[in-house]
């Protein structure tokens, strides 16, 4: 039979064209239909009474066919193993936590305002307990997690204290936002403190674990420093800071 006469099998030329479409931008659904026209083709190229030409075509679209479903095997467990590029993206910047709102498996960050008066005034000594100032109530020492305290003599500038002055209850983290914050899952290998002071605009922006006397810890970050002294407060000023915390 002379070339011009020769009948070209029909799902030959299709597998080739759906093997291209499949590997260049179509994936799966080009190559899966080359690869079932390529193997029919081939198939009733074996019966000469059906078809004479198309046997190269056939076999160039199962063998690219294949290639390309490989290929995609391929990327899709790559993709399932390592996580696709934007949950890699997520985990390495975590969404910012302000207060009032919360981030994934983490509690809301709230906002208190400590404030010291002068003697037989209004003092703030907050409870992470009942998550309340506890200033107005008569709570004795050791009822509080943390209070704003002033004096004549090594606190003059004002200072920070847990539930007992003598204990190293305050983690130091150094000056960090939410952002880093949310990234510690453990109690960082510092040396703890037992107080926080002198209170000045520089520590604006600090922030510290503190362990309260239920055993939680609490991270706390320091917001706005009404910088004043004990001589200030003497005058009738009020010293005053503003704290943003979560449970640890």
């Amino acid at each position: 039979m002379t070339t011009q006469n020769a009948r070209i099998e029909p799902l030959a030329v299709w597998s080739l064209v759906l093997s291209l479409l499949g590997f260049f931008c179509l994936g799966p659904l080009g190559t899966i239909p080359a690869v079932i026209c390529g193997h029919v083709a081939r198939t009733r190229l074996r019966n000469p009474t059906l078809a004479d030409a198309g046997g190269g075509l056939a076999l160039a679209g199962l063998i690219i066919g294949y290639i390309g479903l490989a290929a995609f095997v391929l990327i899709a467990t790559v993709w399932l193993m390592l996580g696709h590029p934007l949950q890699l993206l997520s985990r390495q910047q975590p969404p910012p936590n302000v207060p009032g709102e919360v981030a994934p498996d983490l509690p809301a960050v709230h906002r208190l305002t400590l404030e010291y008066q002068s003697e037989g005034q209004a003092q703030s000594k907050f409870s992470f307990v009942e998550e309340r100032d506890l200033r107005y109530r008569g709570y004795g020492s050791g009822e509080f997690d943390l209070q704003l305290y002033y004096d004549s003599n090594d606190s003059a500038f004002g200072a920070l204290l847990g539930y007992e002055d003598d204990m190293r209850l305050f983690y130091p983290l150094g000056k960090m936002n939410w952002d880093e914050i949310n990234l510690l899952s453990s109690i960082p290998s510092v040396e703890p403190v037992n107080v926080v002071g002198p209170l000045n605009t520089n520590r604006e922006g600090t922030a510290f674990l503190l362990r309260t006397r239920s055993g939680k810890y609490v991270a706390l970050r320091l917001l706005k420093i009404h910088a004043v002294t004990y001589s200030d407060i003497e005058k009738g000023r009020i010293g005053h800071v503003e704290i943003e915390w979560r449970m640890f």
